[in-house]
């Protein structure tokens, strides 16, 4: 909700706190969501190879969209 401003204004900090919280869990849909905001520096400091490393996560848990990040992640 916060990283896309759905209801709410957009907040990418606090998004990649609740992002934080949820890989504690282990779910990866928020390692590769975070990891786009690691990407384009949103919230975060820009940091491709923190991006990766969430990207690689993710798809080690399966995460399709993951694979497709670290394509263009080793593209560029």
């Amino acid at each position: 909700i916060y990283n896309e401003g759905y209801g709410v204004q957009k907040n990418f900090k606090l998004a990649n706190d609740w992002f934080s919280q949820a890989i504690e869990k282990g779910y990866a849909p928020a390692k590769y969501a975070l990891g786009l905001n690691y990407s384009k520096g949103l919230g975060v400091e820009q940091n491709d190879i923190k991006a990766v490393e969430l990207f690689q996560s993710a798809a080690a848990s399966d995460f399709d969209p993951a694979y497709y990040a670290l394509g263009l992640a080793y593209q560029n």
